[in-house]
């Protein structure tokens, strides 16, 4: 936060809500991935707020860009209720930790040339540390 500006926001400031995503937050900052995607949240230069979506079925998770924006240092909100996942309708869905992993990653943004394919990586490092970390807790 070189300009006092910060770069990850929760919005509405419902307790619940709040608690969730801090929750998920540091399980992703407990990680070697997360902390390196922090790092490129906060040299992105965007300001990156996480917003709880009106009520979905099926439960839904997004990027937006801010408005009239689109280019470099943009600022992005992320869509995301975590108490939609894992997706209990779908078997095969992702911890809300993951999908906001993967939604920050996408926020973001490309850095020094990444692309998808880096972005998939960064998903399944944390992926493998996560699951390093429920093995060592249980």
């Amino acid at each position: 936060m070189r300009d006092g500006k910060a770069r990850l926001r929760i919005e509405p400031l419902d307790a619940a809500f709040v608690d969730a995503v801090l929750a998920d937050l540091r399980r992703i900052a407990a990680t070697d991935a997360g902390r390196a995607l922090f790092r490129r949240v906060r040299e992105s230069g965007r300001v990156v707020t996480i917003d709880k979506p009106a009520r979905l079925d099926p439960p839904n998770a997004w990027i937006e860009t801010a408005a009239g924006g689109g280019g470099e240092g943009t600022d992005r909100t992320v869509r995301l209720d975590p108490a939609d996942w894992p997706n209990p309708a779908a078997s095969a869905s992702a911890a809300s930790d993951v999908v906001l992993f993967g939604l920050l990653d996408e926020a973001a943004g490309p850095v020094g040339g990444e692309g998808e394919a880096t972005a998939k990586e960064a998903v399944a490092a944390y992926r493998r540390e996560r699951a390093r970390a429920e093995e060592t807790e249980a």
